[in-house]
């Protein structure tokens, strides 16, 4: 028997700031939802985790169609954490700021960030 997969959408009421929902229901049953805005950017995903809870990621994009902010995935209810993009005046990336969460043992959120530098045709990573 062969595995199909059912794709469908429909307009949205602005979920999400999103125009477009398309749902994907494969073989599996593994149901996920992908919201685009009105320039079929994914602004908002929502899929079934292994655990059988939802987990969900969000996009912010800048006024130019680039991605500013990003989470990675979480369940819905619990904390955010993203990964920030910062561009220079020539659309380079110049920094990227990740956001970890408590993890050396507090209670105390920790951010990671990598500074890109550009010297003619050399590019340096902090």
């Amino acid at each position: 028997m062969p595995v199909t997969t059912t794709t469908k959408q429909y307009y949205s009421d602005a979920l999400f700031g999103s125009l477009l929902v398309t749902v994907t229901r494969p073989a599996t049953g593994a149901t996920s939802w992908v919201y685009t805005d009105v320039l079929g950017q994914a602004v908002a995903t929502t899929q079934w985790s292994f655990s059988g809870g939802l987990t969900n990621t969000r996009t912010t994009y800048d006024s130019l169609g680039r991605v500013v902010r990003t989470t990675a995935p979480y369940f819905t209810g619990q904390t955010q954490y993203a990964t920030i993009t910062h561009y220079d005046q020539y659309g380079r990336v110049d920094s990227v700021q990740k956001e970890l969460g408590p993890i050396d043992g507090s209670s105390f959120p920790t951010t990671s960030t990598t500074t890109l530098t550009y010297a003619g045709s050399a590019i340096t990573t902090r």
